[in-house]
């Protein structure tokens, strides 16, 4: 009698068994990777919400005192996060004088390490770049332009002149043209004319 045979060979059945296995087998890796990131995904929210079920409870507290204490905390917290609270001394009547003198030297501090950054994300990446795609009118250049920032916050030219006053006194410090040059572009005044 005659056996009667499959439609596919054995071999492709093999194969397509163990394909289909492989198949199984990185989908279940997949959905434990997706199981997985779900799961820090979900942590992340609860502390979200923990935070804002701490916040509300400050701004229920809060409420019992008025409105203009929430807008206030937050005016601080925003101005305290910019590194700007010097803006609000003496709104509240508190703060004095040194201590709005150290607050805006450490502002103008950080802005200027922001302006450095800015400076070099130009510097290191959209001059470059807008060099190269400008190559044929800028061949022969060696060096790329800089971009820098002036200063931020300018000298007390009181305190300025007085320390060169006091260095120029005893000797340290002999007035020249360098130093005539540096005190008139730090003053902002016109640049010394040369005698006929």
């Amino acid at each position: 009698m005659h056996k009667r045979r499959g439609l596919l060979p054995g071999w492709v059945m093999a194969a397509a068994f163990l394909a289909l296995c492989g198949y199984l087998f990185v989908s279940l890796i997949h959905y434990q990777i997706s199981i997985g990131s779900k799961q820090q995904e979900l942590l992340s929210v609860q502390d979200q919400l923990n935070s804002q079920l701490t916040e509300n409870a400050e701004l229920s507290s809060t409420l019992e005192e008025g409105d203009n204490a929430i807008i206030e905390r937050y005016d601080t917290r925003i101005a305290m996060s910019t590194m700007s609270d010097f803006l609000l001394l003496g709104h509240q009547q508190v703060g004095s004088f040194a201590l709005s003198s150290d607050k805006t030297h450490l502002f103008s501090m950080a802005l200027g390490a922001y302006l450095d950054i800015i400076c070099e994300v130009f510097n290191s990446q959209g001059i470059p770049r807008l060099i190269g795609l400008n190559a044929s009118h800028f061949q022969g250049i060696t060096e790329y332009p800089k971009l820098v920032h002036g200063d931020v916050e300018a000298p007390n030219l009181k305190d300025l002149s007085a320390y060169i006053r006091e260095l120029t006194g005893c000797g340290v410090l002999v007035p020249d043209e360098a130093l005539e040059d540096y005190v008139r572009q730090t003053a902002k005044l016109p640049e010394r004319t040369e005698a006929q």
